[in-house]
């Protein structure tokens, strides 16, 4: 079985898997499958014999993978453990504030600070 690391993070646009090679001397390559539901999977795509594959889904989602070998027929192997990964997109993400404080509550008025956060994924 195929063994995929237990975290994978998505990069702008495209996540990269690494996974143990299979050592058997049938091996024609690796099929990735990945989804939007775990274990439902309705993308995949071939590869050669590699060990790592960058996919490049739909950014802004959570998407969930797994690989399995091939052999010279086209026969697939068992799927690896699944792995999940959101994928981001480029642009800024909105505003987060923390930290915040508010004093001087009057039934008019109140003092209220706090910090801004801001991540800008590109």
């Amino acid at each position: 079985m195929l063994a995929l690391p237990g975290l994978v993070l998505g990069e702008t646009g495209k996540v990269t898997l690494a996974w143990d090679p299979i050592p058997n001397p049938n091996l024609a390559g690796y099929t990735v499958v990945w989804g939007e539901a775990s274990r439902n999977y309705t993308n995949s795509q071939n590869f050669g014999i590699v060990r790592e594959a960058t996919i490049e889904p739909e950014a802004g989602k959570t998407y969930y993978f797994a690989v399995r070998g091939f052999d010279n027929q086209g026969v697939p192997g068992e799927l690896s453990q699944e792995v999940s990964a959101f994928i981001r997109g480029s642009g800024n993400f909105p505003l987060a504030i923390y930290n915040i404080s508010i004093t001087n509550v009057t039934s008019s008025s109140a003092n209220k600070s706090g910090n801004l956060w801001s991540s800008s994924i590109r």
